[in-house]
């Protein structure tokens, strides 16, 4: 079983969970909509992220605009590739006001412009 299927990232957060809770106020809900194979190697991932961090009292009213991003929250593509044993992320979108590439694996820079010789 490869590492992305055994829990280890899950273990991981819920081992340091409550320092990260003190540290980060915002919390999300994650829930995976697709899972779609092209090949052995690569796999794309629809998950839905949603704000369910309670608003304090007193706070002004999100706009409805907000509100119903709390509600519905936002489609992310992620784009996961095996190298070795082990998945990486290698693209996240935002699939939310069209498609919107937030991540890109980072690889060798080439010259885009070669001068004429």
């Amino acid at each position: 079983m490869m590492r992305v299927t055994t829990g280890g990232t899950r273990k991981f957060h819920e081992s340091i969970g409550t320092i990260g809770a003190q540290i980060r106020s915002t919390r999300v809900e994650r829930r995976i909509v697709t899972n779609t194979a092209e090949s052995p190697q690569k796999t794309i991932i629809v998950a839905n992220v949603r704000n369910i961090t309670p608003i304090p009292p007193g706070v002004k009213p999100p706009s409805a605009f907000h509100q119903q991003l709390r509600e519905k929250g936002e489609n992310f593509r992620y784009v996961l590739v095996l190298e070795g044993d082990e998945w990486k992320v290698v693209e996240v979108w935002n699939l939310m006001m069209g498609s919107r590439q937030l991540y890109n694996y980072p690889t060798p820079e080439y010259p885009s412009f070669v001068p004429p010789q």
